[in-house]
């Protein structure tokens, strides 16, 4: 019954009888909808178990050269220096940066170690981060690697939701668009970087691109929690 009413709703978009822009959730995906409107009709269809759900945090850094310009997504044309990675999983804060220019002979690559004790101490001091929670710092050669190491060890670490803050329009499409400049726009071998079934689908939405990784769905913090009026996925203001 489920699959009927879903079809039938996509086929009245498709010949014109009902207009999208009239329908409230249309920027979520068919399946998304479908499924979350199921459970909430559907109480009782639930395994009452509570369940960890392995969230991966990541965050990129653009070097600009002090350009003063904010990078945009599908130029791209600034390299990716760092990205750091947490999973609720794993509990540990990596980050993965590139060196050049004069903060290849700054950077005290042979004291890792004792930087990452450093920080975390400094870290707990302060409140940013708990006792429990572990720091670890890898120093990349090229961006090329930067990004295929640090998604390989996503791979690995296999979350069930990629999140950050503006991922959705800002991380995911330009590490995407990021590695297309790097690898000749090459969509097969992006596509097998980003993902492990090697499918990437690229979509416009109003003046955004949205990158989807299959097997990761991406909940973006800042459309959880900015009010729709401002472009985000949230009803209320609080």
């Amino acid at each position: 019954m489920q699959e009927i009413q879903e079809r039938d709703f996509i086929n009245q978009i498709k010949n014109n009888q009902i207009n999208p822009y009239n329908i409230y959730n249309y920027d979520v995906d068919y399946s998304t909808y479908f499924s979350t409107e199921y459970y909430l009709n559907h109480l009782d269809d639930t395994i009452q178990k509570e369940q960890f759900l392995n969230i991966l945090f990541f965050d990129l850094e653009i070097w600009t050269n002090n350009s003063g310009e904010f990078p945009t997504v599908e130029q791209a044309k600034y390299p990716i220096v760092s990205n750091t990675i947490y999973s609720t999983k794993e509990k540990c804060y990596e980050s993965y940066f590139m060196l050049h220019g004069e903060n290849m002979s700054l950077f005290p690559i042979n004291e890792t170690k004792q930087l990452e004790i450093d920080f975390k101490k400094y870290l707990v001091e302060n409140g940013y981060m708990n006792e429990d929670e572990s720091i670890k710092i890898h120093i990349c050669n090229s961006e090329q690697e930067l990004i295929i190491n640090s998604w390989n060890r996503i791979h690995k670490i296999d979350p069930m939701i990629l999140s950050g803050f503006n991922s959705d329009h800002f991380d995911t499409p330009y590490i995407y668009y990021r590695l297309m400049r790097l690898l000749n726009n090459d969509k097969e071998k992006v596509g097998q970087i980003l993902s492990k079934f090697g499918n990437v689908k690229v979509r416009k939405f109003r003046n955004n691109t949205i990158i989807s990784i299959p097997e990761y769905p991406n909940a973006d913090i800042r459309s959880l929690y900015v009010p729709r009026g401002e472009g985000g996925l949230t009803q209320w203001l609080s």
